[in-house]
């Protein structure tokens, strides 16, 4: 059986390009309003300067991205993209040991690997892909972004044949 993967890699994802007036929108659904405030308030107001060597910036008030080094962000980030299963579909997902499951998609952070069993399906999903992107104001990085086709000689199916005797 044939599986295509595509990894893509979203553009300065997290910390750079996510827009705050569609994250607010994003945490409104999934999370209650006192920790909505918290956050709210962790980015209301913020000034940075910029410093390279001995040049020091003016004052910048930022209006999009995550806070880098905040050990709260990738977290944020999750919240942000916890929605990619509304536009992808799972039966057009490569097909696992399991018959009744397919995987559409894996993520880590900002990394997002796109599965299938045929190049058609694929391409269903990016397109699909690209449209999560522009609904989220995301950008994906052609340059990072690579498609991988293997094959595998045997199905392994679960559970196996014989029954395990129980204790």
């Amino acid at each position: 059986m044939k599986v295509f993967t595509a990894f893509l890699d979203l553009l300065a994802a997290y910390y750079d390009s996510i827009p705050r007036e569609k994250f607010g929108g994003t945490c409104k659904k999934l999370t209650p309003q006192y920790l909505r405030d918290i956050i709210q308030t962790m980015y209301t107001g913020c000034l940075y300067l910029l410093i390279d060597g001995n040049k020091i910036s003016g004052e910048v008030a930022p209006n999009k991205g995550l806070k880098q080094g905040c050990p709260l962000s990738p977290l944020l980030y999750s919240l942000f993209t916890n929605d990619i299963d509304r536009f992808l579909t799972v039966q057009r997902g490569a097909a696992t040991a399991l018959d009744s499951v397919q995987v559409p998609h894996c993520n880590y952070a900002d990394d997002i690997a796109l599965t299938s069993n045929t190049a058609e399906c694929l391409q269903f999903q990016l397109n699909k892909f690209h449209n999560y992107t522009r609904f989220k104001g995301l950008e994906l990085n052609t340059n990072k972004t690579k498609v991988m086709s293997s094959s595998a000689r045997i199905l392994l199916r679960f559970p196996p044949s014989h029954t395990i005797a129980r204790l």
